[in-house]
């Protein structure tokens, strides 16, 4: 298929945003996974540097990476910033076997029907904006 076939389909692409990170953070404005990968595929080699100035979600700086390719993204955003750190970073076995170990006991701590104490101090009351009359209802993961 021509390359430009290609770049078509990816960008009339309508599929979910998932695979590799891109379920962490529903980021607003994300776009088609797909659509990244298939530009940095077709006008970079592995080991050439991508750079997005926009960054959002990071989309197109995991797509990078898992092609081999370096990243470096930047935003106005420190949401942004934050989620693309999150997304891309790289940890070896001991360190996830760590995180696995610190989930693990935590797990029976966490009771999501369990009601929860209110902290009642001005701007530390940060539960008002859970799911309420007149909140937005707190939807639960897509992988949950």
């Amino acid at each position: 298929m021509p390359k430009w076939e290609e770049l078509l389909r990816a960008i009339e692409d309508q599929q979910s945003v998932a695979g590799l990170t891109h379920n962490f953070y529903r980021y607003p404005a994300r776009f088609s996974p797909n659509f990244a990968r298939q530009i940095i595929l077709h006008f970079t080699e592995p080991g050439d540097l991508v750079f997005d100035p926009f960054m959002g979600g990071g989309t197109a700086l995991v797509e990078a990476r898992a092609l081999g390719r370096n990243a470096v993204g930047t935003d106005i955003s420190s949401l942004a910033v934050f989620l693309s750190r999150a997304k891309t970073l790289i940890l070896n076995d001991s360190e996830l076997h760590r995180i696995y170990l610190w989930a693990h006991r935590l797990l029976p701590k966490l009771n999501l029907h369990k009601k929860s104490a209110r902290v009642a101090n001005g701007w530390l009351d940060y539960q008002k904006n859970i799911n309420g009359r007149t909140t937005w209802r707190v939807p639960k993961p897509a992988y949950a």
